[in-house]
């Protein structure tokens, strides 16, 4: 929406630039090639716009997909947040790793793995079988009570080959948490860098280079307008306003991003209980 707005004032002050350069050309100020030089940045502005409007529209309907409506979403968003940059403070990020739904994930993962060699070696442990009856003894025609124990032993069917793969499964499901772990620090740790320089770069466009290329780009239409400066330079100072822009939109697009990624990494996981006790 922003970078919509701003393809549509780049546009705006080529239009006026094209409107001065023409009224110089007809008082015979300027040369016809100037007007030429005008025309092809008008025509580049108005074509970065369409590309800005379609972007816009593919948005807003993702946008829409996400929400579960049909269409494009419609409504203007209030972008009063986007230009509010923060200092990031550096945070403890093992900690709070091992209470994400990510690391919860893998450690399910290791108990079902651990569970199921726990399974597997009870295979192998064969169950003990009583038996009682009674039996009548021929010679006496007397009767005796009979109680037998039947231990099977385990020399055909030990379960090693499952016990052995349950194993080996323990050993990589321990290996991919490690692992998976290390991962997830390093992508915090880069999104933590990213996050500081995306802020260094927003506050230093928004306090320092903005304002400079503004001035430049005003001294040098009223410089051109008086007579003082040649078109080229016009063209340089708004070539330069116009990048500083651009760069600055994408400073805090940056900055919401990385600020986005490291909540999703390091935000930890609470039950409905939990989160009603923080509300």
């Amino acid at each position: 929406q922003e970078s919509l707005l701003l393809a549509e004032d780049a546009v705006n002050i080529a239009e006026q630039e094209m409107k001065s350069v023409s009224r110089r050309v007809a008082e015979a100020a300027s040369p016809l090639i100037q007007r030429s030089k005008a025309e092809v940045s008008l025509a580049t502005a108005r074509f970065n716009l369409e590309q800005a409007k379609e972007t816009h529209l593919v948005t807003r309907k993702k946008l829409a997909t996400l929400l579960g409506r049909e269409g494009a979403f419609e409504e203007m968003l209030d972008a009063s947040s986007f230009f509010e940059v923060e200092e990031p403070k550096t945070i403890a990020l093992t900690e709070l790793l091992e209470r994400t739904p990510d690391m919860m994930r893998l450690r399910i993962e290791e108990d079902r793995a651990g569970a199921l060699l726990d399974i597997e070696q009870a295979e192998a442990i064969p169950d003990p079988t009583l038996s009682l009856g009674v039996r009548e003894l021929r010679e006496t025609s007397d009767r005796a009570f009979v109680m037998g124990v039947s231990i099977p032993i385990p020399v055909f069917n030990s379960n090693s080959g499952n016990v052995s793969k349950a194993r080996a499964e323990v050993v990589e499901t321990a290996s991919t948490q490690q692992s998976e772990r290390l991962n997830l620090l390093q992508r915090a740790a880069e999104a933590q860098g990213a996050l500081r320089t995306a802020y260094v770069k927003a506050t230093s466009y928004h306090s320092t280079v903005l304002p400079a290329a503004e001035r430049a780009f005003q001294l040098a239409r009223h410089g051109y307008g008086a007579g003082k400066f040649q078109y080229l330079e016009v063209l340089d100072a708004q070539r330069t306003l116009f990048d500083s822009r651009s760069e600055y939109m994408n400073a805090l697009r940056d900055y919401h991003a990385r600020k986005a990624e490291i909540q999703r990494i390091t935000t930890p996981y609470t039950t409905k209980g939990d989160s009603h006790e923080e509300e």
